[in-house]
């Protein structure tokens, strides 16, 4: 009889601790599966922010390749992605582009289709290039041999801009390059 008496003296003590303790549990597991939700988000974004650099990259060596490949080069007039630099306290060029334009923006748009897998054709590199300034080589200069006197040099700064191909992440690069 006293066996029977202490179990029923119990308040369910040991019901109690069970239950906070698989309360414990069940937020520990809450904010682990959080915390894992927010490193996939933020892993996501990192991969689209790279995406976005190796675009405005494509979009850099494919102006460095037109310059370099175009034997004399259009009026730097403000047209068709070509613009003189701006001057000391005007604006940058860079700023005033539309580089959202659908249609008859003021930028060169990445020749080639071997981004098409991964960029829609509205959502290639698209780049502008800056008339800079003339610069005298001569003949010995490791940058180009015996260069025509009637082919002008200059330094140009091309600027690029690439989106993410879930168009979120933007990424905007500038080089100089000398013709």
């Amino acid at each position: 009889m006293k066996r029977i008496a202490i179990l029923g003296d119990e308040r369910g003590a040991v019901l109690i601790t069970g239950l906070v303790m698989l309360l414990l549990l069940t937020l520990m597991g809450v904010v682990s599966m959080q915390t894992t939700t927010l490193e996939e988000k933020m892993a996501g974004n990192l991969e689209q922010q790279d995406l976005a650099f190796q675009a405005a990259e494509a979009g850099l060596r494919d102006a460095e390749e037109w310059l370099d490949n175009t034997v004399v080069l259009p009026a730097f007039n403000g047209a068709g992605g070509l613009f003189q630099a701006a001057g000391m306290g005007e604006t940058p060029v860079w700023e005033t582009v539309n580089w959202k334009a659908e249609v008859n923006g003021n930028f060169l748009t990445y020749r080639d289709a071997d981004l098409d897998e991964v960029f829609k054709q509205a959502n290639r590199p698209r780049y502008i290039i800056e008339f800079m300034t003339e610069v005298v080589l001569d003949s010995s200069d490791s940058l180009k041999v015996a260069p025509d006197p009637d082919d002008k040099q200059g330094s140009y700064r091309i600027t690029s801009r690439g989106i993410s191909p879930n168009t979120r992440g933007e990424v905007i690069l500038q080089t100089t390059f000398i013709r």
